[in-house]
């Protein structure tokens, strides 16, 4: 289910990979109203990344049930903001302030996981995480440089 005004849209995806590939294309294209190419490839990959972990590390909550995973987008005048709601099992603690120690002249000591965070940490200006509940809830944004 899409629900799309010229600055907002809401989304409501099943936790699977082909999805992740639509509410991804969503954000880039919305994101084209405010951004270069280059932000708005940036804000779809930060979209991306967080929705793939949710569907590969929480497609069920903790009854067993599918996770529902809302996407809101709201574009304003200065700013890209993504909210992602889930009823899955969450971000480990553990992971939420993991740091990535490897060199980056050095392709083989890239960690093999774990770094889709650090990713979305480097493209947007402002993330927020809270469990609230059922939910946990992942906001995105992104201002537009002045």
């Amino acid at each position: 289910m899409t629900i799309d005004t010229a600055n907002s849209a809401q989304m409501r995806l099943a936790p699977e990979l082909v999805e992740v590939r639509v509410a991804g294309t969503r954000v880039r294209e919305m994101s084209e109203a405010l951004f270069s190419e280059k932000d708005s490839g940036q804000m779809e990959l930060c979209v991306v990344e967080a929705l793939t972990n949710i569907v590969k590390h929480g497609c069920t909550d903790a009854q067993g049930r599918p996770v529902v995973i809302d996407v809101n987008i709201e574009v304003a005048d200065d700013y890209v903001r993504v909210q992602i709601d889930d009823n899955g099992p969450g971000i480990p603690a553990e992971n939420l302030n993991a740091t990535l120690n490897f060199d980056p002249l050095n392709l083989d000591s890239l960690p093999e996981g774990g770094m889709g965070l650090f990713v979305i940490t480097q493209f947007v200006d402002d993330i927020s995480y809270r469990h609230d509940g059922d939910s946990n809830i992942l906001t995105l944004t992104k201002r537009l440089e002045s």
